[in-house]
């Protein structure tokens, strides 16, 4: 692997190089920085329409990263054939948005169900990542739940959605003063696929000590390990 800035880049239609290194595939990280370099972004444009370099992930995939695309799905269920539908409910939570321009009859709907469905539901920015404005339903009054989705929709669109319990596991841990012991931590595996091919794998687990109902990610505290992927026999 060859870490580069963007700047360092040469090619186009016929390739990418970074010094003698030629590049097959690149990276993607879309965290909403704004690449100022446009020549160096042309030069991977080309280079990617002509098949000469491959994307780790696809552009497609930055939708995603917006989860308010996960509500225009449960929005739109009925639209979708049914084996679609069901992948949908099979395995993306309830999802619901919030924000300024919304119906007002939708947005009295919406926050009706997040009012009696407060226990089981979380609230993030649209936007947003790295668990940076999460709330969970469970961990606040009702008043406190109703008066945060009415206020901050008002400034910024957010997401409802119905918390996952994750699994868990038992692992050893290491204390500061060095003692040894062991405790069932919830965890998150993100697999990284390559061509519908499995390419490694991002574990993130939480700490004997981090809250109860805290998500499970770095930046609320979660540390990130390896998993090993083997084939089958």
């Amino acid at each position: 692997m060859t870490v580069a800035d963007l700047s360092e880049v040469r090619g186009g239609a016929d390739g990418l190089w970074v010094g003698e290194e030629r590049v097959d595939v690149v990276f993607n990280q879309f965290l909403g920085a704004v690449v100022t370099d446009t020549a160096a972004l042309d030069v991977l444009r080309e280079a990617v329409l002509a098949g000469g370099v491959r994307l780790f992930v696809p552009e497609a995939s930055c939708l995603l990263g917006a989860k308010r695309v996960l509500a225009w799905m449960h929005e739109d269920l009925d639209r979708y054939p049914p084996a679609d539908r069901e992948l949908i409910e099979r395995h993306v939570p309830w999802t619901a948005w919030l924000g300024p321009g919304q119906c007002a009859a939708r947005r009295r709907w919406i926050l009706a169900r997040a009012a009696r469905e407060r226990t089981g539901l979380v609230v993030k920015p649209s936007r947003g990542h790295g668990g940076t404005g999460f709330v969970s339903g469970a961990e606040v009054t009702e008043r406190e739940w109703l008066d945060l989705l009415t206020r901050r929709s008002g400034e910024e669109t957010l997401v409802l959605q119905r918390r996952l319990v994750p699994d868990t596991a038992r692992m050893r841990f290491r204390s500061l003063d060095g003692a040894c012991g062991t405790a069932r931590v919830p965890f998150v595996l993100s697999p990284f696929l390559l061509n519908g091919r499995p390419a490694g794998a991002h574990v993130r687990h939480a700490s004997p000590d981090s809250p109860a109902g805290a998500p499970v990610n770095t930046a609320a505290g979660a540390v990130s390990n390896t998993v090993l992927l083997l084939p089958r026999p």
